[in-house]
């Protein structure tokens, strides 16, 4: 390799993605956070459902299991935190960039499919 082959300038790169192994796809009802104290922007993504009875009393009519009488759960809702991203200005702003042009194609689309 020469020494004009070492100091030149690529004109192209190529980026190869890959998924670690933690990589998953997750539902996001909501986001919660804020800015941390070395400023940076940390979200965290979470999935809200209705929590699964801890308990539940049936009557018992001629040996079988009756109607439903009382259910004890923890809670209205469940909210349950899936994931936190922290990031700094500049990728929050990228971010904001992307987040709004996905949003404007699917409002595109929803308004072409009110049109027709």
């Amino acid at each position: 390799m020469s020494d004009q082959d070492s100091n030149s300038v690529k004109s192209q790169i190529t980026v190869h993605n890959k998924k670690s192994n933690y990589f998953r796809d997750i539902h996001a009802d909501g986001v919660f956070g804020g800015v941390t104290p070395h400023l940076l922007i940390h979200m965290s993504f979470y999935t809200e459902y209705l929590p699964i009875p801890e308990q539940i009393c049936h009557e018992v009519v001629d040996g079988k299991l009756g109607k439903e009488l009382e259910r004890f759960s923890e809670g209205d809702v469940i909210r349950e935190f899936q994931v936190g991203v922290i990031m700094n200005l500049d990728i929050a702003k990228s971010m904001l960039t992307w987040l709004e042009g996905k949003i404007k194609v699917l409002e595109d689309l929803h308004n072409k499919k009110n049109l027709e």
